[in-house]
């Protein structure tokens, strides 16, 4: 054979090799994807991340980026949503308007060698919302038209998934409006229940607000037992935490709106490399003039406000297994309205009394755990307060234990008259025979307007 045919005949032989090693589960037709020639061939593996590009463009950068990436040559380029500005004018929402947008945004992806993943953004597929009556099912309608019929989906590469969620499924016309429906969330934990021996899982999700709905939640339970990792956009800015002991990433921008205050801010424009090893990702922050760490803006490090989702302090369940995660997030400040209610002077204290005269603010949840009775609980929690200096107040997690006629005959807990920041407190707690009911009591005393406190990840383990 002569040595050109051989060569033909070997590249397309691995060429055979890698589509089998590449499998998902939509039907034949348009797919939310450009093509499927993967260019590595063992089992570690490289892929960029690009982040938003739209939310007011500025133009020319995301084919930058794009080009950049494709010199890296990774094995394929997901995104993170937000790649067409979408009706955003009440002037510029028809479906011609979206489809201009599409045919500009294919322009650039169906010039990437390597194969392009796009995920649902806020701008991609719209919500439905005063004076655009039907964004959400026509952005809806053009997606399917240039991605296909699948708004969200899933595929394994070389033993790891890739779990595509569309966190604007819900927001159409109907009431209430949400983000992952039910019917997505019964996807995905089948999806994950289908494959449960895969190397590792990659989430992927526009919207970092999804981390905390509950329908993510239903998700989450199930994430929580595997080894992944967690990817977003729309925020704008970059940023690493942890979560349930878990590594999460908000990206920056590929060209979206930035004040581009830099690495301090978590403001610029990258691109991120993550490499698949056999021990799991490394991640990297590629700028267009450098490279950056996954750890560039932390939680610790970051000179903002971050969200109450964030979760920066690993925990570790030793020796057992919490029965129940009683609680994601939850948090108090004077004022919040309906999701917790307001007691005029009488709250049960860790000490037993009463408070008196202040003005109190709390969250009451029943734990389902039957037959407590004699059992030793240990309560572990992640915990930050705001309270003013100088002023009496606090911030107090309780457990409540009550008999079968409800009289409370015990309570443990936590109690900060101080500002303190996120940190992991535990206790345990001796049930008394009669104990029968467990209720959680999240409350703030003497709380002000600038007064805060919040909880999240909160285990209840038997000892």
């Amino acid at each position: 054979m002569p040595k050109i045919l051989l060569f033909l005949f070997c590249l397309s032989a691995f060429a055979v090799v890698e589509a089998a090693e590449f499998r998902h589960s939509l039907p034949d037709g348009k797919k939310p994807w450009t093509h499927e020639n993967f260019i590595s061939g063992d089992k570690k593996f490289s892929f960029v991340i690009i982040p938003d590009r739209t939310g007011s463009e500025r133009p020319g950068v995301f084919e930058q980026a794009l080009k950049k990436a494709n010199l890296l040559q990774p094995d394929f380029i997901m995104s993170v949503g937000d790649l067409i500005q979408g009706p955003t004018r009440k002037d510029k929402q028809s479906s011609d308007h979206l489809r201009e947008q599409w045919q500009e945004l294919i322009g650039f992806t169906e010039k990437s060698q390597a194969p392009f993943f796009y995920i649902v953004g806020n701008h991609d597929i719209s919500r439905t919302r005063a004076g655009f009556p039907r964004a959400n099912e026509d952005s809806t309608m053009v997606w399917k038209e240039f991605a296909g019929n699948n708004t969200y989906y899933s595929f394994i590469y070389k033993d790891v998934l890739f779990l595509c969620l569309n966190s604007m499924e819900g927001r159409d016309s109907r009431v209430p409006q949400i983000g992952i429906t039910d019917r997505q969330a019964d996807w995905a934990i089948d999806v994950l229940k289908k494959h449960p021996d895969v190397r590792w899982t990659m989430v992927f999700v526009h919207n970092p607000s999804a981390w905390i709905s509950e329908n993510y939640i239903k998700i989450q339970k199930v994430l929580h037992k595997r080894k992944y990792t967690s990817f977003a956009g729309d925020w704008h800015h970059y940023i690493k935490f942890k979560r349930y002991g878990h590594d999460y990433y908000v990206l920056a921008t590929a060209g979206g709106v930035s004040q581009m205050r830099g690495i301090d801010y978590g403001e610029f424009d990258h691109i991120t490399w993550v490499t698949v090893t056999e021990n799991g990702p490394t991640v990297a922050n590629i700028l267009l003039d450098g490279i950056l760490s996954d750890d560039v803006t932390t939680a610790q490090t970051i000179k903002r406000h971050y969200s109450e989702i964030l979760d920066t302090e690993p925990f570790v369940s030793d020796p057992g297994k919490p029965w129940r995660a009683v609680v994601d997030t939850y948090k108090l400040k004077s004022g919040t309205g309906n999701e917790f209610f307001q007691i005029d002077g009488n709250l049960l204290t860790l000490s037993g009394k009463k408070t008196a005269g202040q003005k109190v603010v709390s969250k009451v949840i029943d734990i389902d755990h039957p037959s407590v009775g004699g059992k030793t609980l240990q309560i572990v929690s992640a915990i930050r307060a705001e309270l003013p200096a100088g002023r009496k107040s606090s911030f107090n997690l309780h457990v409540r234990i009550l008999d079968d006629s409800e009289r409370i005959i015990k309570c443990e807990g936590f109690t900060f008259t101080e500002s303190c920041p996120w940190k992991y407190r535990d206790c345990l707690v001796k049930v008394p025979a009669e104990g029968k009911k467990l209720q959680l009591v999240f409350a703030g005393v003497g709380f002000d307007d600038n007064s805060i406190g919040e909880t999240r990840n909160t285990f209840i383990f038997e000892r």
